[in-house]
């Protein structure tokens, strides 16, 4: 036990400056494996992460049941202060572990406590929910501007340039869920945009594999435009 404290001390203390001593002795350690559910969205909350190490996604699951991922939590980043600072007591996203995570949990009351006597603190907590709300809109006006198509388009283009670079083919190593989550679609939309652009002759599509020439990678840049209009 002592240990484990020992170790939340240190946690802390390479996240935050001077954090109160009520903090970390009521804080809890949690090791998250990889694909490992932080929370639900809809479920409750009475307490604050702060992520360690590791990358956490914020995902949200409409009525039809397609997953779309807002945001990436990174080291030094804390989950849950939004609905906590709103007032809410459920969370509104589902956070999951992309990556093994280390996180401290603080209660509700010990945050809010440490946010009004800590004026440094509650600037940081500021600039942090004014940075995921400024990404979030970012990623918004992405999709109101740009198809589903547009989109897994410009993600193939970004993803075969370096290899083409060398290579007179390029071939896509991502699974198609890794470009929905990256793409912040759905697999069955990543489906549909790649069988489209296979179709167009834009790219290849063999056993599954995406490849893509210089000649491809040619006409794709010139398609974008019609794409994103």
């Amino acid at each position: 036990m002592a240990e484990n404290r020992d170790r939340i001390r240190q946690l802390f203390r390479d996240l935050a400056k001077d954090p109160p001593e009520y903090v970390m002795d009521h804080a809890e350690y949690i090791h998250l494996k990889k694909n490992s559910y932080l929370f639900e969205q809809g479920g409750p909350l009475d307490c604050v992460y702060f992520l360690c190490s590791g990358k956490i996604g914020i995902y949200n699951i409409s009525t039809d049941g397609a997953t779309s991922r807002i945001v990436y939590i990174a080291p030094g980043e804390i989950v849950g202060e939004m609905e906590i600072l709103c007032g809410k007591n459920e969370v509104a996203f589902t956070a999951k572990a992309y990556e093994v995570c280390d996180i401290l949990k603080v209660h509700k009351q010990d945050f809010i406590t440490w946010m009004k006597s800590d004026p440094e603190f509650m600037y940081r907590i500021t600039t942090s929910v004014a940075q995921k709300l400024y990404t979030a809109a970012t990623a918004i006006c992405q999709h109101v501007r740009n198809d589903a198509v547009g989109i897994v388009s410009l993600y193939i283009m970004d993803a075969v340039k370096p290899q083409l670079s060398s290579e007179p083919i390029a071939v896509i190593q991502h699974t198609r869920a890794d470009i929905a989550d990256n793409c912040r679609i759905s697999e069955r939309t990543v489906n549909r945009s790649i069988k489209f652009l296979s179709e167009l002759g834009l790219i290849t599509v063999a056993r599954g594999k995406i490849t893509v020439t210089r000649d491809q990678y040619n006409c794709l840049t010139e398609s974008d435009s019609i794409f994103s209009e």
